[in-house]
Order: C-alpha cells, then structure tokens, then sequence
C-alpha cells in the first residue's frame, strides 16, 4: 500500500468542502459498440495511475492518499447507471440535478471511508440511446486541480498518450505558493469573514442563473491590436478577467492559477493541487494590461493597490471567482464517435456569488459559462467579449 503525504492546501477547508471536479461530454455515437473501448481505455489509465483508485484516510490528525499499485477498477464506475437520466436535449440545471449520483462527493465526506476519489459514468442519452452517450469524470479535488483533472481527461482521446502522473507531493517547493499570492491575501482565502460572505450568498442570495456564451474572437483580437506600444502582449484570460470582473463590479476579482512551469521545480507531470487563488482589486482588474502587469510583477505579484477588506467590510462585499478549464482541454477524439459538446459540472446550490468558468465545448472553440446570481443575460453581452449562445437547449434563456 503506498502512502502519499498531501499538500498544506489539499487537506484546507476550502478544498475539503468542494464536490469533485467534473464534466460531462456528450457524444454522438452508439454507447454499443463504444463502451468497452472507453472502459479499456479507463483501466489502461487506472493501471498507469493507480493514485486514482485510492483513499483518504486520515491518522493521528495527519491526512493521506493512500493506494495500492494493483487498483479494483470495478469501483471507480457508477455503480447504478439505470438510475441516471440524462440527455443533452436537458437544460444544464436538469443535468446538473440528473448526475449529481455521478459526481465524488466532497473531500470531508471522503475521509476515512469506501466512497471512490473517481467516478466514470457512461450514460446512454435517454432521448436516442441508440445514437447518442455522455461520458461523466470526477475527481476529487482533494487530489486533483483542474490542470491534473484535464491530464487524466485528455488521456481518454485515441491521439493522446497515456503516461503515469508523479502522484508524489513537491512538498517543499509548494511552500512557495503563498509567496507568490502574498501572505496575507493567501490567508484571506480561508478566512472567516470571506467564508460568512459566501455563506450568506449560498443562504440568502439569489438563485442562480447559467448562461453560456462563445468567446468573440474579433472582439479578443481588436483588444490586442489596440495595446499600448510598451504593453506588448495579454492573454484572452486577461481580457476575460477583466471584463468579467468588470460586469460584477467586484470588490476583489479572484483568478485561479496553475504554478506548473512557474515556480521551478512544478511542471506538467506533477498530479495534485498545485494552485490557488490571485486577488485583483478594481485598479487592477480594470483594464487587460493591468492583470498582465500583475502577473509579472515578481513575488509578490502587485495584484492589489490597496489593503485588504476588513473583517466587517468582507461580509458586505461583492467578489467574483473566474476559473480557465479551456487552456488544460484538448477535447476527446474517439474513433467511432463525434464529441458533441463538453460541459463542466457545478451544483448550482453551491454557488455562493457570481462564478464564470471559461472552457472549450468542442476542441477549437472557447466559452464563457456564467454562474450569475446579479449578472442579466443582457448586462453579460454588452460588457464581456461574448457573442452566440453555446447551446440554446442546454443554456437556454
């Protein structure tokens, strides 16, 4: 049985109350002749990671993955997928509501039991059984971020190789993380006051409404054009951030960051949550180039000009979370079938204030999901570089 020490960040409050990190891709196809080959694929990616098949187990108030190298596959499928109607002719709350069975549960609820850290479910489309399936992964945030969760994904394409991810943690170079956010807005993240904000948006906020918008790549491409002359580059997430951040009118605009290539000594092949949260405030999230300065800033990275919200100020403020699944997806080539559209998959019951995620429906398009509880589908067009619905079904108005 292997043991596998976790990060500081992976055992938080913050990460255990999160639900696994999830999607749903819907395919053209018949489930037939397909499934098998999907869960061959599976236990060839199981086989090469069996970290995957593992448990939390939690001894001596110390928290660890542990795991075996001969892993049960048969465990990391849904165990009763009669029980689950789902089809890409549903609204995204109707899917979100139908694969909750679908998704791990959160990581204080994985501690010291049975339940698995990964869940494949492959789902006939219950409106063309026949013709059409859904493919459903999570993983447990406590062990996977976004960019490993998108390694393992990815993995499932024909066209890509299956490699075995380094599941031991960089313990001593994650330290430096919290130096790069700045101590005290590292801190900010867990804090009491940040968590009775969102407690009060998830108890008396408003619900929440999902929209779903291609990103306007001549509207990207006309900001970029336009830089000033000693600006010489921002990314379409800049642009994104901002804009977005904009629309909410944010106290503090928070960005999740990947420091995989960024703090030496972390790169692509390291599994495990090797991210965390950047504050912008409103000078620098008002313009694309603001961001980017703040990027490359150093360490600290200058993402705020001002002090951090007190205690009294927190619990009134408005904040936005903006997260990039489209830069990790390479969408899923499957000989036989045709991806139709990939998903994220969020209870929508857990959104504590206004969430965008940007990410990639079909492999060369990216989108903006909206998880609003202020934004108004009007408000999202005129202020973000957004154009046509992803999904007029899925999302519809």
């Amino acid at each position: 049985m292997e043991k596998i020490d976790l990060l500081p960040f992976e055992t938080s409050l913050a990460i255990m109350e999160e639900p696994g990190v999830t999607s749903i891709t819907f395919f053209e196809g018949n489930i037939k002749l397909i499934g098998k080959k999907i869960k061959d694929r599976f236990q060839e990616i199981v086989n090469a990671n069996p970290w995957l098949s593992g448990k939390i187990i939690k001894q001596n108030k110390e928290i660890s993955l542990q795991f075996s190298n001969s892993p049960e596959i048969e465990q990391l499928y849904h165990p009763d997928i009669d029980t689950v109607s789902v089809s890409d002719e549903m609204s995204y709350e109707q899917i979100t509501q139908a694969v909750k069975s679908c998704t791990v549960q959160r990581g204080r609820h994985l501690i010291n039991k049975l339940h698995p850290l990964t869940l494949l479910s492959i789902l006939p489309d219950k409106e063309n059984p026949s013709e059409k399936f859904a493919v459903i992964l999570s993983i447990s945030h406590v062990i996977a971020d976004g960019f490993t969760y998108y390694s393992i994904l990815n993995m499932f394409s024909d066209d890509i190789k299956i490699e075995s991810l380094n599941v031991n943690r960089k313990l001593d170079v994650s330290k430096q993380i919290p130096n790069y956010i700045g101590k005290d807005l590292y801190k900010f993240t867990n804090s009491i006051s940040l968590g009775i904000n969102s407690l009060k948006g998830l108890v008396f906020g408003k619900k929440v409404q999902c929209f779903a918008y291609y990103v306007d790549t001549q509207k990207i491409n006309a900001i970029k054009a336009d830089l000033p002359s000693n600006i010489p580059f921002v990314s379409t997430n800049d642009i994104l951030q901002s804009s977005i951040s904009k629309a909410v009118d944010a106290r503090l605009s928070m960005m999740a960051i990947n420091f995989r290539n960024r703090i030496e000594g972390i790169n692509n092949n390291d599994a495990g949550n090797y991210e965390a949260g950047l504050f912008f405030d409103k000078v620098n999230y008002y313009k694309p180039q603001n961001i980017r300065s703040a990027l490359n800033s150093g360490v600290p990275m200058k993402t705020t000009s001002s002090s951090i919200p007190s205690f009294f100020e927190t619990l009134g403020d408005k904040f936005t979370q903006i997260t990039n699944w489209a830069s990790f997806a390479s969408g899923i080539v499957i000989d036989g079938t045709k991806q139709k559209i990939h998903i994220p998959i969020y209870d929508l019951s857990l959104i504590p204030f206004d969430c965008a995620i940007i990410f990639k429906p079909v492999a060369d398009k990216t989108a903006v999901m909206f998880l609003s509880k202020t934004l108004s589908k009007n408000h999202i067009l005129a202020q973000c570089e957004v154009e046509e619905p992803v999904d007029n079904v899925i999302f519809k108005d």
